[in-house]
């Protein structure tokens, strides 16, 4: 298995999710596994810290998916700001994480 690197700062740049939220999705992986790849820079998360938590914790296997970005800084800039947030279609924004854990996403 790919040795993962949890960086805190990208960590952080989204949500936490409410306890509630966290077992919804839990169950989910655990009834459906985990479908969404976790995204990597390098061999750093930088999407899908929750997931990964969850699947680290039960045993549970997981795709993963590399993007390049130039720095660090473009990394956490375009991937906090444009990547975890998704507008629906009552104009309201929601995280992946979140919305996967309650059968949205």
């Amino acid at each position: 298995m790919q040795e993962i690197v949890i960086d805190e700062e990208f960590k952080w740049l989204l949500p936490v999710l409410d306890a509630e939220t966290f077992k919804l999705l839990e169950e989910n992986i655990l009834q459906n596994g985990c479908r969404d790849s976790l995204i990597l820079w390098g061999d750093t998360l930088i999407d899908g810290h929750n997931r990964y938590e969850i699947c680290m914790r039960h045993g549970l296997p997981f795709n993963t998916v590399s993007k390049e970005f130039d720095t660090r800084e473009a990394c956490g800039a375009v991937w906090g700001a444009e990547e975890h947030y998704s507008l629906d279609a009552r104009n309201t924004y929601f995280n992946r994480d979140t919305c996967w854990g309650v059968g949205v996403w």
